[in-house]
Order: C-alpha cells, then sequence, then structure tokens
C-alpha cells in the first residue's frame, strides 16, 4: 500500500463504487473497533485547522495589528522582561505574533457568540462559561498573553461548547471537524462549496481524501477529543461530528509563524494500524454524491435547516421538478 509523507497508508481508489466500497463500514479494515473520519475536497492539503492556517481570519487579523503591539514595553512581567532583553526583534516578534494569534482566535469566537445573542439567535451554554478573558480589550489580552509568550507559557484549550459552535459555523478555530460516520466524511470530501470554488485562486484538485483513524487508539497522538457538544447543537447530531485539537499546539509551532499539522501527530499511530487515508480523483465527485444520495445522505439531510433545503434548489444543485417527481 501506497503511503504519504509522513508514512500514513494511502487506499487510492479509482472509481466512486470503489471509493464508497472502501469507506463503507462493514468493510473488513473498519470492523475491528470504533473508528472516526474526516473528508476534505484536496487529499494533498495536510491537516490543518483553520485558525492555523495562512489564509484564515485569524491569521489576517494578526498580520493587520501586528505593528500596534511589536515593542518591548508591552512585556511587564520581571522575569519575562530579563528573558525578553536577550532576545533580538525577530525572536521579539516571534513572541508578539503567538501572543496575537491567540488573543484573537478569543476574540473572534467572542465576536461571533455575541453577534448570534444579539441578532435573537439560540446560543448554547455548558458549564465552562463564555471564552476566557474574550470581553478584555485587546490591549488587555495582549499584555497577558505577550507575557506568557516570553515565558514559553502559553496554553489555549478550546473545550467549551462555543468553540464548537462557531467552527460547525465557519469561524476558523483550533478545534478540526470529523465524523463518527465514514459516508459523512466521504460526503464532505465530494462537496463543494460554491463560495469556494468559484473563487479567484480556486484551482481544482487533483484528488479527494478521507482520513480513518482508531477511536480507542486516539490518546497514543496526543491529540484531545471533544464529544459531549453533539447533544447541543443539531447539525453535529445529524453529522455524528466530533472535534479533535492538539493541546500542545502553542509548544509545538515549529517556527514562530506556522503550527504543527496533525498527521505530524497522527502517524504515531501507523504501527498499530490505526491511521488510514482513503483517495480519490476528484474528477469523480459528482458520481460520489449521486452514490451518496441513494444512501440518503444530502447537505439537508446533514445540516437540517429551512434554508440549506431551500439552497439545494435555488443554487442548481437539483432540479426541483426532476426531485419532486422522483418520489
Amino acid at each position: 500500500m501506497k503511503r504519504d509523507e509522513y508514512g500514513i497508508p494511502i487506499c487510492e481508489c479509482h472509481s466512486a463504487e470503489q471509493f464508497i466500497a472502501n469507506l463503507n463500514e462493514i468493510h473488513s479494515r473498519w470492523r475491528d473497533g470504533t473508528w472516526i473520519y474526516r473528508g476534505q475536497n484536496d487529499a494533498s492539503l495536510p491537516l490543518l485547522p483553520k485558525a492555523m492556517r495562512k489564509d484564515s481570519l485569524v491569521s489576517k487579523l494578526v498580520e493587520k495589528n501586528l505593528d500596534n503591539f511589536n515593542r518591548r514595553a508591552i512585556v511587564t512581567n520581571n522575569k519575562a522582561k530579563t528573558l525578553c532583553e536577550k532576545m533580538d526583534d525577530d525572536e521579539f516578534c516571534g513572541k508578539v505574533r503567538h501572543a496575537l494569534h491567540v488573543s484573537i482566535e478569543k476574540k473572534v469566537v467572542a465576536a461571533f457568540t455575541e453577534l448570534a445573542d444579539q441578532s435573537r439567535i439560540h446560543v448554547p451554554t455548558d458549564g465552562l462559561g463564555i471564552v476566557g478573558g474574550s470581553r478584555w480589550p485587546l490591549n488587555r489580552l495582549m499584555r497577558y498573553y505577550v507575557n506568557k509568550a516570553c515565558l514559553g507559557r502559553i496554553e489555549h484549550h478550546p473545550k467549551s461548547v462555543i468553540y464548537a459552535l462557531a467552527q460547525h459555523h465557519g469561524i476558523p478555530t483550533r478545534l478540526l471537524d470529523w465524523t463518527f460516520r465514514s459516508m459523512v466524511a466521504a460526503f464532505f470530501a465530494a462537496y463543494e462549496d460554491d463560495n469556494w470554488c468559484h473563487s479567484t485562486d480556486y484551482t481544482t484538485p487533483k484528488a479527494m481524501g478521507v482520513w480513518a483513524v482508531k477511536w480507542n487508539m486516539l490518546a497514543k497522538s496526543g491529540l484531545m477529543r471533544i464529544t459531549r457538544q453533539r447533544t447541543l447543537i443539531g447539525n453535529l447530531q445529524a453529522q455524528e461530528g466530533v472535534f479533535l485539537y492538539n493541546p500542545l499546539a502553542d509548544r509545538d509551532r515549529p517556527t514562530d509563524d506556522s503550527w504543527l499539522n496533525f498527521e505530524c501527530l497522527l502517524r504515531e499511530l501507523i504501527p498499530y494500524r490505526a491511521v488510514y487515508k482513503i483517495t480519490l480523483p476528484y474528477s469523480q465527485r459528482k458520481k460520489v454524491l449521486k452514490l451518496l444520495a441513494r444512501k440518503g445522505y444530502r447537505r439537508p439531510y446533514l445540516m437540517p435547516t429551512f434554508d440549506i433545503v431551500a439552497e439545494e434548489f435555488t443554487s442548481g444543485r437539483l432540479d426541483p421538478i426532476e426531485f419532486h417527481e422522483s418520489y
């Protein structure tokens, strides 16, 4: 079996039927234990949460605000000051960038929650409360995190349901979406978002991909899982969704402006045969979606709202007459 650059085994499929068959939950590969899956349009892209991608809203806001905080006077802790004085300008700028990234992650999620609440949309809550410190002005939040960055002590754990809610609706967080259902992952691997595929910098992927990880072996990778939010967010129930995140992400940054992708951690599962990647040429995507529709996997079934149902017809994905007369 072919392997990717991290050594993760790849099952290369050549037809939509073969792709669906390999992802069928009764396939011998998945019979031993419980598995979780993630589908991506482009199998060549790394498993990296949105907030940690260089083209994300968080990253753009970091670049926009970086010059406002790139000064050593912002460091107030005595021990942090001593360490700061030994840093050159590039190293200090890296610490500021790191602190700003975490601060803006929190502010963006908090802003999403606040606007949703002001819009009279029910926002689910849990025992973890609001996003910690996010009501602080950015200046105060930055002073706190720059000191932490200089001391090497930043830790950000997005455990609240607020993060799961924001991530699920497109807000960049350090969570990565997975599902307990392989066909749900296959759907999202094949499904093209209209806004994405019509953007000026869009290029058609060569292959779509679904990653599979054995649930009871996940701890060996160091990744943490969040599941309880499914009961609070309707779409997650429909998708049987789960989130993964790297609790040591702030420690594991390879450089001051990049983050460790999840494959670097998941390769620890290779000796246990607990991680795989299933790929298919992207030219087969429409056939995959047709096969999945017959099995009951359509976007309105996975995101059950009136707006999504209407959009299937208004976007041209489904012919309303043909659909209605087929029932």
